[in-house]
């Protein structure tokens, strides 16, 4: 179990990003309102959670058009 343990190169995760293509706006955006979707179905309309939600999607888009 000794090789498990430990912070060197050979058990260390690597982290950060990779040469990945970040998100667009639109993809950002689609990804919140499915995320609104699912909080609707958890908790209701009416929830906070939920509406902080559309808070959020609604100052991402006024954001996004100026």
């Amino acid at each position: 179990m000794g090789r498990f343990w430990g912070n060197h190169p050979g058990t260390r995760q690597v982290r950060g990003r990779r040469k990945v293509k970040p998100a667009s706006r639109e993809e950002r955006l689609e990804s919140m309102r499915r995320e609104l979707a699912s909080r609707e179905q958890v908790w209701g309309p009416d929830h906070w959670l939920t509406q902080m939600q559309r808070d959020r999607i609604a100052k991402e888009i006024t954001d996004g058009n100026n």
